[in-house]
């Protein structure tokens, strides 16, 4: 069986750490003032640790066979690779320095890369994680 719970627990856990963090933007107007750092980094570890365990618990055991009964799979692995690529480009351009110099700014990119975050959250659990366990189960 894929270990679907465990998955799942991992999107709770990057969902509530990506959540202080915006709730830490708005009551900051400061990054220096704030305890962002921190928590951008243990977003970081989590999206990192999660994306690994995606693959190598789920998405490596898929067998193309398994792959073309989830009809949903390419666009979660599109998604996937948006969000990756978006990660990426947030994080080179939002040093702590640039993030100082542009608060509002950061803020607000921080808070639309968030936003994506969770809609990829919710199409794979859609998409991916339930079609996969119903396949498990079926076979």
């Amino acid at each position: 069986m894929f270990p679907i719970v465990r998955l799942l627990k991992e999107h709770e856990d990057l969902l509530v750490a990506s959540q202080a963090l915006i709730d830490e933007l708005n009551r900051s107007n400061s990054y220096a003032r704030s305890e962002v750092g921190k928590m951008r980094a243990r977003v970081a570890i989590l999206l990192k640790e999660h994306l690994t365990s995606e693959h190598e618990l789920l998405l490596s055991k898929l067998t193309p066979e398994l792959r073309s009964q989830i009809p949903g799979y390419e666009r979660v692995i599109q998604s996937t690779q948006d969000l990756r690529f978006a990660y990426s480009a947030h994080t080179g351009k939002w040093t702590s320095a640039s993030a100082s110099a542009d608060w509002v700014g950061y803020r607000q990119a921080t808070i639309e890369l968030v936003s994506q975050l969770k809609r990829h959250a919710a199409l794979e659990e859609q998409q991916l994680y339930k079609p996969a366990a119903s396949l498990k189960r079926a076979a």
